[in-house]
């Protein structure tokens, strides 16, 4: 079982490297730059909250509740990095970048990824709320920008 700071850094991780993910998605698709830019920048403010939690932890605001599978994590960092490098090669279409998003922001609400902490402080209470509720945003974005290109 990982301990809290490896938790705090591998989920911080993860949203940096969907943050690059969505960067590369807006190099190759300019016609939807804005779109992917907004979500890139989304993601890394993700991973600064997450990151705030390591100062929250070594005050005893976070409880570490060890609901979290390190090695699924690992995997979809290692998904993620394979993605980045299969859009800088160009092989990848539009509706299969909006495929692979709309699975990563799933994956994170599915695996309740962010349940990873716990704690009664306002703070931390705020905290995982904006992570759920941005991811929830994301994929609704995702799955509606996906829906219409599609059929394309």
């Amino acid at each position: 079982m990982p301990d809290a700071s490896d938790t705090i850094r591998l989920l911080s991780e993860h949203e940096e490297a969907i943050g690059r993910l969505y960067a590369e998605y807006a190099r190759i698709f300019q016609d939807d730059e804005a779109f992917w830019i907004q979500f890139s920048k989304e993601e890394f403010l993700h991973a600064e909250w997450i990151r705030s939690l390591q100062e929250l932890y070594e005050k005893g605001d976070v409880i570490h509740t060890e609901r979290f599978n390190k090695a699924a994590l690992q995997t979809s960092l290692k998904y993620v990095h394979n993605q980045i490098e299969k859009a800088k090669e160009g092989s990848v279409t539009r509706v299969e970048a909006l495929s692979i998003s709309l699975s990563l922001e799933n994956s994170l609400i599915e695996k309740k990824f962010f349940d990873a902490f716990a704690g009664d402080s306002t703070e931390v209470q705020r905290i995982r709320l904006l992570l759920v509720e941005a991811t929830k945003k994301h994929r609704t974005a995702m799955e509606e920008a996906w829906s219409k290109n599609r059929t394309i």
